[in-house]
């Protein structure tokens, strides 16, 4: 990835890890171990296009994206979010002690300087 692109990209965020548990559960929330930044193409980027690309991910018990998908954002930035979410790895989440998969939301902020 090109280090130009890269600066334009401000941060990637967890926003929300949703899971169902019961009062005496104990729940670990997963914590963000890698997150690649996303591409600002070239065409987003001569647009001028920014702002939030939302996400809904599953990840696995194992800390992997099993799936990505955008839930709001602009189309031009949403593959390549998309594309960045499913590299992320995270501490498996923990519920009473076992991993278990989870589902939450990723936010990208795609700025120009």
């Amino acid at each position: 990835m090109e280090a130009r692109r890269t600066a334009f990209v401000v941060a990637m965020v967890v926003a929300s890890i949703c899971i169902v548990a019961t009062a005496s559960d104990v729940v670990v929330k997963p914590k963000l171990l890698s997150q690649p930044a996303p591409v600002y193409t070239d065409t987003a980027r001569k647009a001028r296009i920014t702002g939030d690309v939302i996400l809904e991910c599953t990840v696995d018990e194992n800390g992997n994206v099993l799936t990505a998908h955008a839930i709001s954002g602009h189309p031009l930035l949403q593959a390549s979010a998309v594309a960045a979410a499913r590299g992320a790895k995270f501490a498996p989440t923990k519920l009473s002690g076992k991993p278990v998969k989870v589902q939450g939301t990723l936010s990208y902020n795609f700025t120009l300087e």
